[in-house]
């Protein structure tokens, strides 16, 4: 059987699921902890207070007991729909950076005449710094202190630094598809490196409004049947 390699964060990596949850658990849960009862009415009704929903997703992480199933993911799906083995190397919290970094790791057990390799964008504003190379991402939008400003690099350098990288992604790994899933705001900027423009999983989130309770989970990632409708419509395009 042929492998699937998935790079990038937390929604490629399956962040949240496998937890088993149903949609009324999840409702119940927000009751039990909140006067709201989804994440939409929590954010809106707190202004979108990061620093209080961080410290109330992190008893949603302990509840769940920080479940993360990569099979149960878009990528899982789509290995499950190709009839390929899954290699799951996304990292969750991970900036475009690493995926380039895990791409040089990795690339020598990859067979790439035959297996198939995909990433996804990861939000802007992470990065690598040297101490954290084996671990995780800095991740600028978690930093509460507004001294930052002073010494970090301004939204257009990060931009151009993404862009560099993914150009040199595409120049280096020229078989690797790249799926924009919809976490990256300005999407445009970025579309032509991208298989899917037409179709994000929050699109699909909204087109289940009506059927869903619950897009997404307390975490803010996408529900399980979320990402098999996205892998459904991927299918196509790889």
């Amino acid at each position: 059987m042929n492998n699937l390699w998935t790079f990038g964060c937390s929604t490629i990596a399956g962040c949240e699921l496998g937890s088993n949850c149903s949609q009324d658990d999840i409702t119940r849960w927000w009751l039990d902890n909140t006067k709201y009862k989804n994440r939409d009415d929590f954010l809106k009704h707190t202004n979108e207070d990061y620093l209080q929903a961080e410290l109330l997703f992190e008893k949603w992480w302990q509840y769940i007991r920080k479940s993360e199933e990569p099979l149960l993911s878009y990528g899982g799906q789509l290995a499950k729909n190709l009839n390929r083995k899954l290699v799951s190397k996304a990292v969750s919290g991970c900036g475009i950076d690493r995926v380039f970094y895990q791409l040089l790791k990795y690339k020598d057990q990859i067979n790439w005449d035959v297996d198939l390799v995909i990433t996804e964008l990861t939000p802007v504003y992470r990065y690598m710094t040297y101490e954290m190379k084996e671990k995780s991402n800095q991740q600028l939008a978690l930093i509460n202190d507004y001294e930052i400003a002073k010494y970090a690099p301004s939204n257009s350098t990060f931009d151009y630094l993404y862009e560099g990288i993914l150009i040199r992604i595409q120049n280096e790994f020229p078989l690797v598809k790249i799926i924009d899933s919809g976490q990256v705001t300005e999407t445009v900027k970025y579309k032509h490196y991208t298989i899917n423009n037409d179709i994000k999983m929050n699109t699909l989130a909204n087109e289940n409004i009506t059927n869903l309770m619950h897009t997404r989970y307390p975490g803010g990632h996408f529900v399980e049947d979320i990402h098999k409708q996205f892998a459904d419509r991927l299918v196509t395009l790889l």
